[in-house]
């Protein structure tokens, strides 16, 4: 997926920016809602794989935040003569490790605490 991330945002480079760019006061604010929320979807069913928590928001803001900036900062040319290396390849095998490690440490914080029980927990009157 992280592959095909940037290849999209190589490729496609207006409609990968109209993708992560605010256009609520324009026309396309429907379709780029559909498409962010499906990216969103996608991106949380594959950390959710490597973390073994299919909510993982916390995991997926992470690695959704190195593929954007490292999309943007290779648009803007910013990896110098020498490009971005292998820099891509050993990023994404960091977060995977990192989060596959992080699934046998524990839960996330949400899942930590056994949920309230409300009738337990009510006032008596």
């Amino acid at each position: 997926m992280a592959t095909a991330y940037r290849h999209y945002a190589v490729q496609q480079p207006g409609l990968y920016a109209a993708l992560v760019t605010d256009t609520t006061r324009s026309g396309w604010a429907n379709q780029q809602g559909s498409a962010r929320k499906a990216l969103w979807e996608l991106l949380l069913q594959v950390v959710g794989r490597l973390t073994e928590h299919p909510d993982d928001t916390g995991a997926a803001v992470a690695v959704w935040s190195f593929l954007h900036g490292f999309v943007h900062l290779h648009a803007a040319r910013l990896f110098g003569a020498s490009g971005p290396r292998d820099g891509f390849e050993r990023g994404v095998a960091a977060l995977a490790n990192g989060l596959r490690a992080s699934a046998t440490i524990a839960a996330p914080r949400r899942e930590r605490h056994p949920p309230v029980n409300p009738v337990a927990e009510a006032p008596r009157p």
